[in-house]
Formats: C-alpha cells, structure tokens, sequence
C-alpha cells in the first residue's frame, strides 16, 4: 500500500521547518520538506513557504506534538 504525506505546517524559514521535522523524525514520525527554496521568498509575500509534509496516520500526532512543544517555548 502506498502512503499518503499531506502538509502539516508552512513556514517562512528553512531552519524553523527543519528543526521541527528533526524533532518529529526524532519521535518516530516520517517527515520531509518541500519548497525549500521558497522558504527565503515567503517573507517578501512570493511563494508558499517551506512545508512540512507527514503520512495521514500521524498528522494528528505530529500536529499535538508540535503545539506541545510551541506551548512549552511560550511558556518559558
């Protein structure tokens, strides 16, 4: 059977969208990024953004993941 990626986030920078595919990769959740040219275009308003993109199965992980871990930085 073949998986199935859909976009998780978008981001303006390459390096915010890896360190967050390097911590879902790092919890067992399949990761990749497109558009990583794009990402340093974004914030002139041109293009998409870098995305994140991981198998249907883990959005759900990978997303409350993400916020656990954007909550945390907030909070500190």
């Amino acid at each position: 059977m073949e998986k199935s990626y859909h976009v998780l986030r978008t981001y303006s920078f390459t390096h915010q969208a890896d360190l967050d595919m390097n911590l879902l990769q790092s919890q067992g959740i399949d990761a990749y990024l497109s558009d990583t040219n794009m990402g340093s275009f974004s914030y002139m308003g041109v293009g998409g953004g870098v995305k994140i993109h991981v198998e249907e199965d883990d959005l759900e992980r990978a997303n409350d993941l993400l916020q656990e871990i954007n909550s945390q930085s907030v909070d500190d």
